[in-house]
């Protein structure tokens, strides 16, 4: 099924979230780590605040409470990562995280969204969004594919 274009640009982020998620449980180390830290600062801290300000107000009470909580579990091994540094276990568990929660949102929140909600509301949030990240150094054909579905 083809994503509302809404949600395309957050799902073209979970693509990038999807790849380091994968990196972090099958090849944790310190460079994983130091990649996972630089796409938070360049695109993810925004990507969790974008998805909790435009999409909760759309969401069922129950699905905007697990992508609150894991939002806020994964934002603090982050910070973890960052402050004192990860065991290899961590980084595993860090990386299932991130994979799960994507996939939840992809599988179950956007069909939610989809079926239960007017999109259109946040269109021109999320249009920013994709113009924030067209240059996206972690997603270089980013423009390319946006160009090649707006057609």
């Amino acid at each position: 099924m083809k994503r509302h274009a809404v949600l395309q640009p957050f799902s073209r982020d979970h693509n990038v979230g999807l790849v380091i998620a994968r990196r972090l449980s099958e090849r944790p180390d310190e460079h994983a780590i130091r990649e996972l830290v630089t796409i938070w600062d360049d695109e993810m801290r925004d990507h969790f605040e974008e998805e909790e300000r435009l999409l909760i107000p759309l969401s069922e009470s129950d699905h905007a409470a697990r992508m609150i909580d894991e939002h806020r579990i994964i934002e603090g091994m982050i910070a973890k990562a960052q402050s004192e540094g990860l065991s290899l276990d961590e980084i595993r568990t860090l990386g299932k995280l991130l994979g799960n929660h994507i996939r939840w949102e992809e599988r179950v929140l956007f069909p939610a969204l989809e079926s239960n909600c007017s999109l259109e509301s946040i269109a021109d949030a999320t249009d920013s969004l994709e113009k924030r990240r067209a240059d996206s150094r972690h997603s270089p054909r980013r423009a390319e594919l946006v160009q090649k579905n707006s057609l």
